[in-house]
């Protein structure tokens, strides 16, 4: 009876050195920071959420802090809904120039291969795909555990048949 009882306390002291070890160096706790540039959208204003903490701060940026199950369910949803994205792109008739959108595991890098002359044709409706599927990409950047320094994506538009090069654009810029 005593073996139990010590074996007892002994787990019961290690569960507690283990809650307190994690409580205080925050390893269950995610944060997000997302640019000053991006506090009007209406996606990023201040305010508590469900199970997430939104602070702005001194520089305009703006921080959410969320537990780790949440953080990578948003992850997870981010990543789902730039793939949806991509596909729809690739499927719409409104993009005829887009033959093929691939990307590289991180989603920091994007390859939208694309038939030249239809594309040039179609500046106005396809050359935002660039810029829209790079600002999707770098909120995922920041889920992912980028800095505010460092949440670039590289997107390259290059022509399907021979492979040239059209554009190439930062996101960010």
């Amino acid at each position: 009876m005593k073996k139990i009882s010590w074996i007892l306390l002994l787990s019961v002291f290690i569960g507690l050195i283990g809650y307190f070890t994690y409580a205080k160096t925050d390893i269950l706790i995610k944060n997000v920071t997302y640019p000053a540039s991006w506090e009007e959208n209406e996606a990023f204003a201040t305010g508590d959420q469900e199970g997430i903490k939104t602070v702005k701060n001194e520089d305009g940026s703006i921080t959410q802090s969320m537990n780790i199950f949440t953080w990578y369910i948003k992850k997870k949803e981010k990543e789902q809904e730039i793939l949806r994205t991509i596909d729809l792109i690739i499927e719409s008739e409104e993009h005829p120039s887009i033959h093929n959108i691939s990307h590289n595991e991180e989603l920091s890098n994007l390859f939208i291969m694309v038939d030249r002359s239809t594309y040039e044709e179609n500046a106005l409706v396809d050359g935002f795909v660039p810029m829209l599927l790079g600002m999707h990409c770098a909120i995922y950047q920041l889920y992912n555990g980028a800095t505010l320094d460092n949440y670039h994506v590289k997107v390259t538009v290059q022509d399907f048949d021979t492979k040239e090069i059209i554009n190439e654009v930062l996101v960010p810029w």
